[in-house]
């Protein structure tokens, strides 16, 4: 994939500007009088232009490059304050009454948030704190999601539920609960009047799963690795993953399977992958490129006939994918993608300690100071 060029818009300036002898006036100056610039001073005229547009480049890459930097860190710090509680039962309201609708709707919610703040209560928050949290479980008008999102005021709030959660995992104290009037009850007959239609086989009681949120940038950074771990995993390659470090490692030998590499400056993710590791290389990088697309497209998940496409298939087709106008590839993920096989047969340790090196030196680099 490579990204789409970027539109620049120039602003000219209206101020004259002075005469220096090394600048493109004489140029224009014999073009405004008629007369013919002699061919070096077109080659200097379009050397000094050059050299402009490519410090204007420089400059909004850098600018671009901070921007970018400060928008991962607020996407990171908003992640730290937010829980993602998921398995929630999942009831459908009348739909024939909107009033009695909203009052299941609202049942719901109170209920979940009830069973939130009984378990932040078990791990030792004051209600003082907890009453401050927001919930957010919709995504849709008419029901609930599966999922409800709980925004703490601190992060350190978050880290206490979670402490609370690894130890009792598996233990019963997450079972989901159903409560109404701020009363836990166990009749179906009596939760299905107040919340809707249950729309599950069974009404046994599930653990719920609490979980930290994952912010964007750390899941567009996270996407290729994790397409690298499914395919690896079709590959029958055992494996260990680190999200710190971006890595797969062999999992008898812990020598290097790849990499993703990132240089946010240039817009570019290097996907390095071990030649000695990789049982086939090519399988490797044919699969890795289809996975990689499916995923961006939803081509692995658009199984259903969905809002206004047609339920014919040749007819499906032969039409324009519903998103081809506002969301091409460069919008779903913001760099260019290359895949590097890593020639370590023989000295894998010095290779990929030499790959990081120059990875951190490039990292590193000097500030540089132009001086006039």
């Amino acid at each position: 994939m490579s990204p789409a060029a970027p539109f620049i818009f120039v602003e000219m300036s209206t101020r004259p500007r002075e005469t220096t002898g090394n600048t493109p006036e004489p140029v224009t100056r014999k073009l405004r009088f008629g007369e013919k610039p002699t061919k070096e001073e077109t080659e200097d005229a379009q050397m000094i232009e050059a050299h402009d547009v490519l410090t204007e480049l420089q400059s909004l890459r850098i600018q671009t490059s901070f921007l970018l930097a400060q928008h991962a860190d607020h996407l990171r710090e908003k992640a730290r304050k937010e829980i993602v509680i998921g398995g929630w039962s999942t009831f459908i309201p009348n739909k024939e009454d909107t009033e009695k609708q909203g009052e299941q709707l609202e049942a719901q919610s109170v209920s979940r948030e009830r069973w939130i703040k009984e378990i932040a209560k078990k791990a030792g928050l004051p209600s003082g704190y907890y009453k401050e949290w927001s919930f957010s479980h919709q995504t849709r008008g008419d029901s609930l999601s599966p999922i409800t999102v709980v925004t703490v005021t601190q992060p350190w709030q978050r880290n206490k539920l979670f402490d609370f959660t690894k130890k009792n995992g598996n233990t019963g104290k997450l079972q989901e609960k159903f409560f109404i009037n701020e009363k836990e009850v166990t009749d179906w007959n009596l939760i299905e009047k107040e919340f809707g239609n249950y729309q599950e086989p069974a009404s046994n009681a599930k653990e719920l799963k609490i979980q930290p949120q994952i912010s964007l940038w750390d899941r567009i950074t996270g996407l290729p690795l994790k397409i690298g771990m499914a395919i690896t995993e079709e590959s029958q390659v055992p494996f260990k993953h680190s999200w710190r470090d971006l890595t797969l490692t062999h999992k008898d030998t812990n020598e290097y399977l790849l990499w993703t590499h990132f240089a946010p400056d240039k817009g570019i993710i290097t996907l390095y992958l071990s030649v000695k590791n990789i049982p086939d290389i090519q399988a490797f990088v044919t699969s890795y490129e289809h996975k990689f697309n499916d995923t961006l497209n939803g081509g692995s998940k658009a199984k259903g006939k969905g809002k206004g496409r047609s339920s014919n298939p040749s007819q499906e087709a032969e039409s324009m994918p519903w998103n081809h106008t506002s969301h091409g590839r460069e919008c779903k993920f913001p760099f260019a993608l290359q895949i590097k096989p890593v020639e370590d047969t023989i000295n894998h340790w010095d290779v990929w300690k030499s790959l990081w090196t120059e990875a951190i030196r490039t990292a590193t680099l000097p500030f540089t100071v132009n001086v006039f």
